[in-house]
């Protein structure tokens, strides 16, 4: 259950966005056994973002949040949980699952999915290949009509069917991953590696007829 509550004035208009869930444990031995998730408290601005360890700002058309990766231990997993900005996860080995609105994707090397603002989504690393994956935040007025051309314009995930694209697309995140890493600030550079990730993950073009 997800709680909207407007906790404003006029000027500022903060809005105050709780959850408190229970979800059943997938895989677990005892089917009662339900995990009660403590709540989430994410602040929004009408018109500006505001991001753990950042000052609000006047939202940009694509603006990156944060970069990071990590090498999961087995069944290692997040959620169930809201995000209050967009997320994209690119799984650089192994395997593992991930869940959104009830739905269950078994993912491996080469695939990503993507966590959308205020969805509740978990996910889960493979008990014997459990993955490795990077992931990197961000949010834009302009980044529904980016999305329009990708995969992700009517689906969370995007499955690498190309074997030789895989080292590519990785490569590729994990370029975005330095140069955020390196110099946060250097907003054009970050986003021209992250507009080039999308372009892997492209809709296929419609075939021509002549």
């Amino acid at each position: 259950v997800v709680f909207f509550s407007d906790w404003s004035n006029s000027d500022s208009q903060d809005i105050l966005i709780l959850t408190w869930i229970s979800y059943k444990i997938p895989d677990c031995d005892n089917n009662n056994q339900t995990m009660h998730i403590r709540f989430m408290i994410s602040f929004y601005k009408q018109g500006v973002t505001k991001m753990p360890g950042q000052t609000p700002h006047h939202q940009s058309p694509l603006t990156i949040y944060f970069c990071d990766s990590e090498n999961c231990q087995p069944r290692h997993f997040y959620g169930p949980a809201v995000r209050p900005h967009y997320l994209l996860h690119v799984i650089l080995r192994g395997r593992g699952i991930y869940q959104h609105r009830g739905i269950t994707y078994t993912l491996s090397q080469g695939d990503a999915f993507l966590i959308p603002p205020i969805e509740i989504t978990y996910y889960q690393a493979d008990e014997t290949d459990p993955w490795s994956y990077a992931w990197v935040g961000f949010d834009g007025t302009e980044v529904p009509q980016l999305l329009s051309h990708t995969v992700f314009s009517d689906s969370v995930i995007f499955r690498n069917t190309d074997p030789e694209r895989i080292s590519a697309f990785t490569g590729q995140m994990l370029r975005l991953l330095e140069a955020f890493s390196e110099n946060p600030s250097d907003l054009l550079t970050s986003t021209g590696h992250l507009l080039l990730l999308f372009s892997f993950m492209q809709k296929a073009a419609p075939e021509s007829y002549s």
